[in-house]
């Protein structure tokens, strides 16, 4: 018989400063509303804690994760598992335009006491075929075990909108890397009743995220709770040359978005964002990802204490 689904949404380590708050973006498009996750822990937020509230509580004392250079996902690992004595190995992959890499580095190089960076893959390849399983993280902590943290965030949204916080939304734009933070949406909407659909638009080449790699994901989060699978709506039009650079509208998405003083960046954000205001209507929710808590205090040495640059 599968475990209920409010039983395994128990299962994890204590992370979120949730709900994350909810505003309409009236300035940016009538009917467009906004759920920011980027202040759901106060060291570092974005949507990268909702989903290692459930990993760092599988894993042992090490674990394994992959990124590409500058990646928000290995440094959220490194900084969250820090705090709960877990050993990180990390790959780091070549990235086209990274945000701020060399400060995203020198914070995760300044935990070496808890971090090992690796370039080669083949002799990580190497190293994984012995260890245990639940102690790897893959990139973007988009396994079934992840994806329950946006199910609960489903379910947080929902009750957003039972308190009148915001109106159930037609369309829920989100952007789509690892299809974890779509698929985990869609299925805690879906639990909590509400009818949204949810919009993945695609910030990654299709080769990196075939359907089929997004069919398993979901059949195997549906699997976990004994539920169908859920189902997303998967949008390429706004993915561009690739991974990192500007596709169509997302360089001006990022420049209305910060006159209006909303942080986003432009790999994640601003892509997702040129979809939400492609649309008419609504009442529709643009899901904000990107954490907001500066990162100059993590530095070493640095005197910008309570300022500084964001990822």
């Amino acid at each position: 018989m599968p475990t209920s689904p409010l039983t395994l949404l128990d299962r994890r380590v204590p992370l979120c400063s949730a709900p994350s708050p909810v505003r309409p973006l009236q300035a940016l498009r009538a009917g467009l509303w906004l759920k920011d996750d980027g202040h759901l822990h106060p060291l570092y937020g974005g949507n990268k804690v909702r989903k290692l509230e459930f990993l760092l509580h599988q894993v042992p004392d090490t674990l394994w994760t992959v990124g590409a250079s500058g990646s928000n996902h290995v440094l959220a690992t490194v900084l969250h598992a820090q705090a709960l004595g877990i050993q990180v190995h990390a790959l780091a992959v070549p990235r086209p335009r990274a945000p701020l890499p060399e400060l995203s580095l020198r914070i995760t190089l300044d935990r070496a006491a808890s971090v090992t960076l690796h370039r080669d893959l083949t002799s990580v390849r190497n190293a994984l075929s012995a260890v245990d399983p639940k102690a790897i993280v893959p990139a973007g902590g988009s396994s079934r075990w992840g994806s329950l943290g946006f199910v609960r965030a489903g379910l947080e949204l929902g009750e957003q909108v039972r308190e009148g916080l915001l109106p159930e939304p037609r369309f829920i734009f989100i952007p789509l890397g690892t299809a974890g933070s779509a698929l985990g949406l869609a299925l805690g909407c879906s639990l909590a009743g509400l009818s949204s659909e949810v919009i993945g638009v695609r910030v990654v080449p299709t080769h990196w995220l075939p359907q089929k790699r997004i069919r398993r994901l979901a059949s195997e989060l549906g699997g976990l709770l004994g539920v169908d699978p859920p189902q997303i709506r998967v949008v390429d039009a706004r993915l561009g040359p690739g991974y990192g650079l500007p596709g169509p509208g997302s360089l001006e998405a990022l420049g209305m978005a910060h006159r209006q003083g909303l942080l986003i960046e432009g790999t994640y954000g601003a892509k997702t964002l040129a979809e939400a205001l492609a649309h008419d209507g609504g009442p529709d929710l643009f899901w904000s990802t990107l954490n907001q808590r500066p990162l100059l205090p993590l530095v070493p040495g640095s005197p910008q204490v309570g300022e500084g640059w964001f990822l």
